[in-house]
């Protein structure tokens, strides 16, 4: 599986049930310490007491019967991996990303709004999701989110004044056109 495909959030678990459910995510509550899968039913799962965490890869390698359902999680390699018939590794390049989300944000027609986030730096990128109810109306638009200490600057060239939820994470894929926003 491609990297892009897991997404790694954190959030309060009393912030859980606002995030929106984007298959391919996990979650972890980092004041309880439950950990939560998106799937691609629409479904959020716990999934806590499926995750395996191995010190290392030969520790993976030398296990003589794989659980087929739990996660593994390899702290040398910071490789993420499950077993059916073989191992699948979700991440060859052992990155990942943590992603964390500003909920209600509310984007001022064809114009530049700032965004101001103590946790953004320059390294951060973020997207902007549309509120499902208002994509239509930004379907032919495109959206660029830009981040500097401190801010994400938020540019739409749509007509109407848009609301959704802006997603941070580390990685640099700045520009998303609304038609390829996943719900």
């Amino acid at each position: 599986m491609a990297d892009e495909m897991i997404k790694f959030r954190t959030c309060l678990a009393s912030e859980l049930d606002s995030k929106p459910i984007i298959n391919g995510s996990i979650i972890l509550c980092y004041d309880s310490g439950d950990l939560y899968s998106d799937t691609i039913e629409g479904d959020r799962i716990k999934i806590a007491d499926k995750v395996r965490i191995l010190e290392t890869e030969n520790d993976r390698t030398s296990m003589l019967i794989p659980e087929s359902d739990c996660l593994y999680i390899v702290i040398e390699s910071k490789k993420l991996y499950i077993y059916t018939t073989s191992w699948l590794c979700f991440n060859e390049s052992g990155d990942f990303n943590i992603y964390y989300y500003i909920p209600n944000v509310e984007i001022a027609a064809s114009e530049t709004t700032t965004i101001t986030d103590s946790r953004v730096n320059s390294n951060s990128s973020a997207i902007f999701h549309v509120d499902a109810s208002l994509y239509d109306l930004a379907e032919n638009s495109n959206i660029t989110c830009v981040c500097k200490e401190g801010q994400i600057k938020v540019t739409s060239d749509c007509n109407y004044v848009l609301y959704g939820t802006i997603e941070v994470g580390s990685t640099n894929s700045n520009i998303v056109n609304a038609e390829n926003i996943e719900y």
